[in-house]
């Protein structure tokens, strides 16, 4: 359920860490406990020549792209230090139209299958119509390219960044009936959805467990947002074949399946935040 959960997005607000500090936390987590909990380490195309001339190095690294997108590709086809698994379209940034899609599928057509694209679909203002134009776009690319993914914005930093309820479970819902993997990024820090700073932040155990929801049943809506919604933990029980959120269970395979072919993982600025909130929930020993 949580094997590679996590990207390390260390480098980014609000921890906002140097690179050399970035890296040993990165370094320090993959040698710990909870070693299989990490992902990618997330980098900004533009400096990656600092992962390369570092003596620390992720063993994989997912590439934030400029909004120079071409330069950014460039720097991307110059590194060779560590694995590239995937890419991501700039923040706030409309990927699925113009010269930008454009240019990835060029791209990632030259790459069949090696590197997957990121393009980020919603963030808390995005219009419902825009995200279904988005991620009709990303469904018809994925029929000749499967390296083309959604990525969710799922905090911010005032009230206004976070996607409401309905709109995430409209945009989940979505991703499982068009067979589009996401990933999110933003505000997942703790595993339930809490209010911490006077705004009302998503849960990413609340995520996985819609997904869970929606893979199972893209129209299960009202399902798919109470599971969104939840905030009593021991709503949660992990057994040692399943999950169970109230009165609906999830075997291993079934969780397998969903984080391969919807959710795919969350970017965290804390690597040590989210397993915490594991840890206290029992998640993790």
């Amino acid at each position: 359920m949580t094997s590679r959960l996590i990207d390390d997005a260390g480098l980014f607000p609000p921890a906002q860490l140097a690179m050399d500090e970035a890296l040993a936390a990165d370094a320090a987590a993959r040698s710990g406990p909870y070693a299989g909990t990490v992902g990618a380490f997330v980098v900004p195309a533009s400096r990656l020549e600092e992962v390369a001339a570092s003596r620390v190095r992720p063993p994989q690294v997912s590439v934030i792209l400029d909004r120079h997108v071409d330069r950014a590709l460039a720097h991307v086809a110059a590194f060779d230090a560590v694995p590239i698994v995937a890419l991501e379209t700039p923040r706030n940034v409309d990927a699925t139209r113009g010269e930008l899609i454009e240019t990835l599928i060029a791209w990632s057509h030259v790459r069949p299958g090696r590197i997957a694209v990121f393009c980020e679909v919603v963030g808390g203002a995005t219009p419902l119509t825009r995200v279904d134009d988005a991620l009709e776009r990303l469904a018809l690319e994925r029929r000749t390219s499967r390296a083309f993914a959604a990525k969710i914005r799922t905090g911010g930093e005032t009230p206004e960044m976070i996607p409401s309820d309905e709109l995430l479970t409209h945009v989940l819902a979505a991703c499982a009936r068009l067979d589009i993997p996401f990933k999110a990024t933003a505000g997942l820090h703790h595993p339930l959805r809490s209010k911490r700073e006077g705004m009302t932040q998503h849960g990413f155990l609340n995520l996985l467990v819609a997904s869970a929801v929606a893979h199972r049943d893209s129209d299960a809506f009202a399902t798919i947002q109470a599971a969104l919604e939840e905030e009593d933990s021991s709503a949660f029980v992990l057994e040692d074949d399943a999950l169970i959120w109230r009165d609906h269970r999830f075997g291993a395979a079934t969780l397998a399946a969903m984080r391969v072919e919807l959710f795919s993982s969350f970017g965290s600025c804390s690597l040590t935040e989210p397993i915490d909130g594991l840890r206290e929930l029992g998640f993790l020993e």
